[in-house]
């Protein structure tokens, strides 16, 4: 069976401390049948040096204006010749060496138009937590996965891309759109990726929410679900309020305990 041509993308902008990392853990894959592009959006610190040390690996490499995060994936993902494409953006790493290979298997015989693993998360202070392939049926609660974490056909990533409409939550968008379409998902027992996010460092919750809100309403239109989206997002916002007054030990306490009770 002929394998998969995977294409991985990375969108970044004033992250040389940090993108590097990102780097290394596509171009060490063990899996080799996959071609890597990054969309870097013109930074004005050293970003795009750091990545031109790597530019003979790489498929595709532009620095550029763009008008941001989706932009920028709409953009790389146009200059990708894969089967599936990938996305990793900069503060984030594939799992560990073996990913594309534990991966592969199951996109060469997979009827799906979306394959999605789990990923682990580092929120602040260091406290981690999985965050698990969920059913496809829960979307209209939750993104069932980490978008790092998605293997989408690059045929339907072309077809259907990013919303600009949506600065925060497109990704979200674009599978509720893809699953009301009928597109099939398949859930793998796959850790794809490792990624920062949450805590203090998590600005742009609110935005996020609001914009899951404005997207659950264009998709779904029963009553009960959108008013259990405004208690989850009033709760989200009394949390994010909580931890910008409370003490960090108890703080990252909370975490810990939280973290262990949803991965029991």
């Amino acid at each position: 069976m002929k394998k998969p041509l995977i294409s991985i993308i990375t969108v970044v902008k004033e992250r040389a401390y940090i993108v590097e990392e990102c780097i290394k853990s596509i171009l060490g894959q063990s899996f080799t049948n996959f071609e890597y592009l990054i969309k870097e959006g013109n930074s004005t610190d050293n970003t795009a040096q750091v990545i031109s040390k790597y530019k003979n690996q790489l498929t595709y490499f532009e620095s550029s204006p763009d008008k941001g995060l989706y932009d920028a994936m709409n953009i790389a993902t146009m200059h990708a010749h894969g089967d599936w494409v990938c996305y990793i953006q900069s503060d984030d790493q594939l799992f560990d060496a073996k990913v594309l290979e534990k991966v592969a298997p199951y996109l060469e015989k997979t009827t799906a138009d979306v394959i999605y693993g789990a990923a682990l998360i580092t929120l602040d202070w260091g406290i981690t937590r999985t965050i698990n392939a969920k059913p496809i049926s829960t979307v209209w609660n939750h993104q069932p996965y980490s978008h790092q974490a998605m293997f989408l056909r690059t045929t339907v990533a072309k077809k259907y891309p990013f919303n600009l409409t949506y600065r925060s939550a497109a990704d979200y968008d674009q599978i509720y759109k893809l699953y009301t379409l009928g597109y099939q998902f398949e859930a793998i027992p796959v850790m794809v990726a490792r990624c920062l996010g949450g805590g203090l460092s998590d600005h742009k919750r609110i935005a996020s929410l609001t914009e899951a809100g404005i997207i659950k309403r264009s998709y779904d239109q029963n009553r009960w679900h959108r008013f259990l989206h405004i208690l989850y997002a009033t709760k989200s916002a009394i949390n994010l309020k909580l931890r910008h007054l409370l003490p960090v030990p108890l703080i990252r306490k909370f975490f810990e305990l939280r973290s262990k009770y949803i991965e029991r």
